[in-house]
């Protein structure tokens, strides 16, 4: 593989050059010396428009202002006061997920769990954020699924 890119092009996945690491002892030495120089997320067209040009926790680029945004969610976000103060919502949705697999259970009557879970986690997310999974519940979950599919797209750019 090396000689065949060495030969005709580096190796890229869609715009980001990519490394192939083919044995244990290279990928140790890349993720025990290197890892901040692979730890930031690549920006695609997508990714930019939606966070701002990576300005969001997630898609911002390894360095002070990560660490400054990390501090912040960590202390008021998820601080343990706060994530205490869901704990009521977390039991009563974690309960209905639960009732609904028990009433599926004993009629063999099959279901989507990935699309359960994923209700569970939007009905726990819009009740902790503004009080009610049921205000505009599905359009929120429906552009937050369309986000997140078009985030994970490979593009060209």
């Amino acid at each position: 593989m090396r000689d065949f890119l060495r030969q005709y092009a580096p190796l890229h996945f869609g715009p980001s050059p990519t490394i192939l690491v083919s044995s244990p002892d290279a990928a140790r030495e890349i993720m025990n010396n290197h890892d901040i120089s692979f730890a930031s997320r690549p920006i695609t067209t997508t990714i930019d428009t939606l966070t701002f040009g990576g300005k969001g926790i997630l898609f911002s680029p390894c360095g002070e202002y990560r660490r400054q945004m990390r501090k912040i969610c960590f202390q008021e976000l998820l601080s343990i006061r706060q994530v205490q103060s869901y704990r009521s919502i977390r039991e009563e949705e974690i309960g209905n997920l639960i009732k609904y697999l028990n009433s599926c259970a004993p009629h063999y009557q099959p279901f989507n769990l990935s699309k359960k879970l994923a209700s569970t986690v939007n009905g726990i997310t819009m009740r902790a954020i503004i009080g009610s999974k049921k205000l505009a519940s599905r359009e929120i979950f429906a552009r937050t699924r369309n986000c997140t599919e078009y985030c994970g797209r490979l593009q060209f750019n």
